[in-house]
């Protein structure tokens, strides 16, 4: 896996072991050419690379062209990661670069199909097919409790579907604020704390818990951080706040699996969850619907409970047509502070609903508002509506 960050890398990384694969991380293109040349001489040199295409210094492509000029890497299959869908430049009279493409957020479910499609050529029995089937999961913890920290209703609905579909019992609480209240009255096992919230953002709220003089009852009590960003450095500055772990928006039942796993105390009691099963690659004209709204990605997120999934969609069709009304009247206002946090929460909901394109546009509008001031946003004000409104005719085909 080449990523330049740390939260991706740590993402993919432990979903590919949990398969049973042999994964490695690396966070740039000269770091990856030295990993694959150092496997050359093993038993098991790399089969697999997937590919950032958006990384400082060397990106994707130029990796991919080096790896692809060396014969000796001949046969390694690469795998390209964006955030849009778009076809990779190749040169005239080139042979592909690229075996496959994923599309960030990358989906389970399409990364253990392409997984299966490029390693089929090889006799394995693996752990990576029997995924394909409902499997047991070794999590001991129905009796334990969570804490989830987060101020989007949309992320919240969808978060505590996931842990009830875990067998986890949860509660949730919308500030940094109401988190230390919580914690001072309840014992709870384990927080997940989204880290942009009002009042108090998870980092201070963090930094308070572990404060030995606040009052909550366990000042140790593991935290495991949510964040919508997956900047370079947002794993450090989790980690100096105190938190022990992190997870990416949206939040994948996979990776939020394995935090549990990770961070929950063992209890007596085992459950089992359905994985999805595999299916065939979609058809373009499928994967352009997908782009505007992805029910089945949406399905995946609450783990096949559909009456969850039009809960979701219900309270989505309400809430973000609201959110935008709050996002136009902050861009007329001119206040750039709050438009940034309105265009934060946006992207966060419709990625979690499965809107992909609409939440694609809200992330590039965010970053120019950024870089630039109000005005890219006052200017994209009428492309967001329209999309927007794609979206919730999509989405309301599903109710």
């Amino acid at each position: 896996v080449v990523d330049d960050s740390p939260l991706w890398q740590e993402a993919l990384g432990n979903q590919l072991r949990h398969w049973g694969a042999l994964a490695e991380t690396v966070p740039s293109g000269p770091a990856a050419l030295a990993a694959l040349y150092a496997a050359r001489g093993r038993p098991s040199p790399f089969d697999i690379v997937l590919i950032d295409l958006q990384m400082d210094g060397m990106d994707g492509n130029a990796l991919a062209r080096s790896i692809r000029s060396d014969v000796s890497l001949s046969a390694t299959r690469l795998v390209s990661m964006d955030p849009v869908a778009k076809p990779t430049p190749e040169r005239k009279g080139e042979p592909p670069l690229f075996s496959g493409r994923l599309v960030k957020p990358v989906r389970t479910t399409e990364l253990r199909q392409i997984m299966s499609r490029l390693v089929s050529r090889v006799d394995v029995d693996s752990t990576l097919r029997k995924t394909e089937a409902p499997r047991p999961v070794k999590l001991r913890r129905r009796e334990c409790r969570v804490l989830l920290a987060e101020d989007n209703s949309i992320n919240q609905m969808v978060a505590l579907g996931i842990l009830k579909g875990l067998g986890v019992s949860a509660d949730a609480v919308a500030d940094g604020r109401e988190v230390l209240r919580a914690l001072e009255s309840i014992p709870y096992d384990l927080v997940l704390m989204d880290v942009q919230m009002p009042e108090m953002d998870g980092y201070e709220s963090t930094r308070r818990i572990r404060d030995p003089r606040s009052g909550v009852i366990d000042h140790d009590i593991p935290i495991v951080a949510m964040t919508a960003n997956a900047m370079q450095g947002d794993r450090e500055r989790c980690l100096e706040a105190g938190m022990n772990d992190y997870l990416p928006k949206p939040i994948s039942p996979a990776a939020l699996e394995l935090a549990l796993e990770k961070w929950l105390p063992e209890r007596s009691t085992t459950y089992s969850v359905n994985s999805d099963q595999a299916s065939v690659p979609p058809s373009s004209s499928k994967e352009s619907t997908a782009k505007l709204f992805d029910w089945d990605g949406l399905l995946e997120r609450v783990m096949n409970n559909t009456v969850l999934a039009r809960n979701v969609l219900e309270a989505s069709i309400k809430d973000l047509p609201r959110q935008f009304e709050s996002l136009k009247a902050n861009a007329v206002t001119g206040d750039r502070s709050r438009c940034l946090e309105r265009l934060h929460s946006l992207k966060g909901s419709s990625a979690n609903v499965g809107g992909t394109a609409f939440s694609e546009l809200v992330q590039r509008i965010e970053v120019q508002t950024m870089e630039n001031g109000i005005e890219p946003l006052l200017k994209g004000l009428q492309d967001l509506e329209s999309e927007l409104s794609l979206l919730l005719e999509a989405m309301s085909g599903h109710l």
